[in-house]
């Protein structure tokens, strides 16, 4: 009994998903009217003021677009199709908003007077009004006036509402009853009933008017003047009479809220009151959205029906408990529920028989005919004709339930009872199918599957699968992959072979079963039924609802190219009520011939074509709402400057999902701050910190339940004013400044450095010049008093003597010697890079051994001068003098030619003569009979990494060749550590 009576007001509630508002969810309360603007926002008129819902919350409205209301005492509003909003305020007057203007009427403007009742659009598209004390039409951006002239004559009683029914006719309401004139006509004329104060009008779907007296009364009205009687009685109760999109009645009653089926057979399954969740009573305005939701209003609050994606069964069919189904082969299902019975339904979904067995299991013979599987036997119908394949009297005395049911390739009955195993009917005869088939399982089975190619699958409990291939058992379990914990639904269509469980679902391919993952980790569990469409998807009954799986996905899975698939869960919200029971039936869904699956749950049966799903194509309308900084709010504009020292940003914004605000989704980004989109994750709201001074944007953008994005969404653009110590000026400035000190550190550090060169310099010079005293104190002194005393010596020898010629050719060798000895020192005593220049000095070796010697001497000088390093210069003017003294000495030249060469990069010397040439190249690697210049020659080259070479031919003259690659500059290296190269 108690099921019965849980499921008494569940009617209502198998078809929509209700919610209701009320003043502790922040809703508004005594709403008066609601209107849908183009963009999707939901308007609602109340007591207390106008009010704007997105599907999670609402805002008061006491202005639009920037512009206020006239009054916060608003009725009426209406948004047509063209945009805009129509308001109409309880003390006179209306407004109209559309894209940021607004127009204000009043009664010098010929708006009617009184309080404003109603908006509505002719076919033509002008605006219609009534109010209190009349009626008038819009017509060149003034109002015009109806009253007797046409025939309309309700004074001095209110005027309700305008309706233009489908054919064009004009319905209006007053409390002196309803007029109406037909498209076309001036004059108006009243309709019936008359004499009867009538509010709210609605055109049913057969073109039929209702009128509501807003108390407890709704009336046909009606054209012809023989029905024109007063005091007629209503034809249904209720204060309120709408018609959805469907063509379903509503009707609102003090207390309650009923849809009345088509036979207008009131139903109190189809009734919702306070008791069942109303927000609250007198229910009083009605309002149906693009997306199908019905949207309530009432004294308390607010409240949506939201039609299911699954629908439940008619209203006319009973309730039912763990109920088992099968579809038929015409589009009809079968319906067996413990307490009911049997249900046959036609193709319509309409009671078509009642039987008196109970079926908890159910199958398809080889025939194509529906089994059901019973406590007394396998029952069947061929035409008109029954029959029953009785189960053993043993079990019948038993009283076991029959649980599974298949029949194999060969024709056999297999059938699994509670606590009784598996039995087999073959040829007339039962046996039991352990007998037959020792390799079975013992455990309990729960569901039986035959597959196209004859072979009979049995799942068992404890992760336990038993396939049974001509005459052989096969059992699998986790070592084949297998992890389902107690195996429940088998499907085998289109070649593929699924298995699911109370742990998930698994494929069956190349003898392992490879169980399905989800791309979100989700795990689906409780699976008692499986579906692969005509279209490739996959569709899964588990506990948490309903999933599909789309046919892209299930495609690449069965091609190994993807290993995880996304998936669509339909639960409580769709239409879903309860969750699928360990205990059965097995399966829980079921496939039609037409494409419709069914589906049973422990408290109803519900179906959906997965060809026609319910979809919401509107990509949702997103806003950003506020934007506070500490605490205080800024007006929005299309750009805001906020102060200086401005480092945290509150965002407040919204995203437009009246249908199902928990699936939609809401990504923002601070522009300048955030590389990726943010999820919201249910949030409404988005806070920065640590932000500094410059330019930024934020967006919002948002998807629908269906994953309709509307990626444009909503931007503002931010400014932060800079300090001046965070501007771009102070910045350079500062750069300056820096950069004039670190000129200043540098000049500094190239005085210092040039100080330090200075002191090198001179100890250099200085240990020079002692050097060149001590060689010339000594060793010039020595000589030369060798060749004065030789002189002598020579003077005491007779010319004729054979002695004196060796002597004097001595003496010649000493002065020679002694003259090169004066050159060393008078190179010791001056840098070739200070005043003596490196071209200078080599020239003027050049022109001294040609005092000496009878060759000459020329220096070619090319290229631009540059810093050089001293040490080069010193090494190039030691190389060059050897070369030069030795080309005056060895070579019997006649011209001895030296070139420098100078370019951005090189540092090249060349000394040429015509003399007699070498025969080879000299061996540098060691000193020749104790003659060391040229070996000295490649060690000073190879101290500043210059090239050095020597050629030469007998009879054809040498050359010596010295080059110097300029190397870039090394840290620690100034332009005072070069010297400059004149020409």
């Amino acid at each position: 009994m108690f099921a019965w009576t849980g499921l008494a007001h569940a009617g209502l509630l198998d078809e929509y998903t209700h919610k209701a508002w009320t003043a502790t969810d922040g809703g508004p309360a005594d709403v008066q009217a609601i209107t849908q603007s183009r963009d999707g926002w939901l308007w609602i008129s109340t007591q207390t003021g106008l009010y704007r819902f997105d599907g999670s919350s609402f805002v008061r409205m006491d202005n639009i677009d920037g512009t206020p209301l006239l009054s916060t005492n608003v009725l009426p509003i209406y948004a047509p199709p063209d945009g805009g909003l129509w308001v109409g305020y309880r003390f006179g007057g209306a407004s109209f908003f559309k894209d940021g203007q607004v127009t204000h009427y009043r009664v010098s403007d010929g708006f009617p007077p009184g309080a404003a009742m109603s908006f509505a659009r002719a076919p033509d598209g002008k605006i219609w009004a009534t109010s209190s004390l009349g009626l008038a039409c819009l017509e060149a951006g003034r109002w015009q006036r109806i009253g007797k002239d046409v025939g309309f004559d309700p004074h001095p009683t209110a005027v309700r509402q305008v309706l233009f029914d489908r054919v064009g006719t004009q319905w209006v309401s007053t409390e002196a009853g309803v007029y109406y004139r037909h498209q076309g006509q001036g004059m108006f004329q009243l309709a019936s009933p008359t004499s009867v104060e009538l509010w709210s009008l609605a055109e049913g779907p057969d073109g039929t008017i209702w009128a509501s007296d807003g108390k407890d009364g709704n009336y046909r009205l009606s054209k012809d003047p023989r029905k024109k009687i007063a005091g007629a009685h209503p034809d249904l109760p209720g204060s309120g009479m709408w018609f959805d999109r469907r063509g379903g009645m509503w009707i609102l009653r003090q207390s309650s809220v009923e849809k009345m089926p088509p036979d207008l057979i009131a139903n109190s399954r189809m009734r919702m009151g306070i008791e069942q969740g109303l927000s609250g009573n007198s229910p009083q305005t009605f309002h149906e959205d693009r997306d199908g939701n019905i949207w309530i209003g009432t004294a308390k609050g607010l409240d949506r029906f939201h039609p299911n994606r699954l629908q439940p069964l008619s209203p006319d069919a009973e309730p039912t408990y763990h109920a088992a189904i099968i579809p038929g082969t015409a589009g009809d299902l079968w319906i067996g529920d413990w307490m009911n019975g049997t249900v046959h339904l036609d193709a319509n979904a309409r009671i078509a028989e009642k039987l008196k067995i109970h079926f908890k299991t159910a199958a398809f013979g080889n025939d194509g005919r529906v089994r059901l599987g019973t406590a007394s036997g396998i029952w069947s119908r061929e035409g008109k004709q029954d029959s029953l394949i009785k189960i053993p009297p043993e079990l019948v005395r038993d009283g076991v339930d029959m649980r599974a049911l298949a029949q194999d390739g060969n024709g056999a009955w297999w059938a699994a009872f509670l606590n009784k195993g598996i039995w087999i009917y073959q040829s007339g005869i039962w046996a039991n199918a352990h007998e037959r088939f020792p390799g079975l399982s013992a455990d309990r089975p729960l569901v039986m599957s035959a597959d196209a190619l004859a072979r009979l699958w049995i799942g068992y409990v404890h992760n336990q699968l038993a396939v049974i291939d001509q005459g052989k058992v096969q059992i699998y379990g986790l070592k084949d992959g297998l992890d389902l914990g107690n195996v429940q639904s088998f499907y085998h269509k289109r070649g593929h072979y699924w298995v699911a469980g109370e742990k998930g679902v698994a494929r069956f391919d190349s003898g392992r079963f490879h169980m399905l993952r989800t791309a979100d980790g989700k795990k689906i569990l409780g699976v008692n039924g499986i579906v692969e469409t005509a279209g490739g998807e996959l569709w899964l009954h588990g506990y948490d609802g309903v999933f599909r799986i789309p046919a892209s996905d299930v495609g690449e899975l069965l091609q190994g190219k993807r290993d995880t698939v996304h998936y669509e869960l339909f639960g409580a919200h769709d239409g879903i009520s309860g969750s699928t029971s360990p205990v059965g039936p097995f399966p829980s869904m079921w496939e039609a011939e037409n494409g419709r699956l069914w589906i049973t749950t422990p408290s109803n049966i519900v179906h959906i074509d997965p060809a026609n799903i319910r979809r919401s194509s509107q990509a949702p309308a997103v806003e950003i709402r506020a934007l506070s900084v500490d605490g205080k709010q800024y007006a929005l504009q299309k750009s805001v400057t906020l102060p200086q020292g401005t480092t945290s940003l509150h965002f407040e914004f919204a995203a437009l999902a009246l249908t199902n605000p928990q699936r939609a989704s809401i990504r923002y980004k601070l522009e300048g701050v955030d590389q990726n989109w943010q999820d919201a994750q249910g949030r409404h709201e988005a806070f920065y910190t640590n932000l500094g001074p410059g330019q930024y944007r934020f967006r919002v953008i948002a998807a629908n339940e269906d994953g309709v994005w509307n990626n444009e969404g909503a931007a503002l653009d931010l400014v932060i004013t800079p300090f001046f110590l965070q501007t771009m000026a102070f910045r350079l400035l500062c750069a300056v400044l820096i950069i004039a000190f670190a000129y200043a550190i540098y000049r500094w550090r190239l005085w210092q450095q040039c100080k330090v060169i200075e002191v090198r310099m001179a100890a250099r010079q200085h240990e020079r010049e002692r050097v060149a005293r001590s060689l010339h104190d000594t060793l010039l002194q020595g000589l030369h008093g060798t060749v004065l005393l030789m002189d002598a010596a020579i003077q005491d020898v007779e010319m004729s003597s054979l002695a004196r010629q060796p002597l004097e050719r001595a003496v010649d060798h000493l002065e020679k010697v002694l003259a090169a000895g004066r050159d060393e020192i008078v190179g010791l005593r001056s840098s070739k890079s200070d005043y003596f220049c490196l071209a200078e000095s080599l020239e003027a070796v050049g022109k001294r051994m040609e005092q000496s010697f009878p060759a000459k001497f020329k220096l070619e000088l090319l290229g631009q001068p540059w810093s050089v390093d001293e040490d080069v210069c010193d090494q190039f003017f030691a190389i060059g003098r050897e070369a030069i003294v030795n080309a005056f000495r060895h070579a019997d030249a006649r011209m001895i030619t030296a070139r420098l060469h100078i370019d951005d990069e090189t540092l090249l010397l060349t000394i040429s003569d015509d003399g007699r040439g070498i025969d080879c190249c000299p061996d540098t690697s060691v000193a020749r009979s104790g003659h060391w210049g040229v070996v000295n020659m490649r060690e000073r080259a190879t101290q500043i990494n210059a090239e050095l070479s020597i050629q030469g031919q007998a009879g054809s003259g040498s050359e010596v060749r010295l080059l110097w690659r300029r190397p870039s500059q090394e840290p620690g290296r100034h332009a005072a550590d070069f010297v400059v190269l004149p020409m």
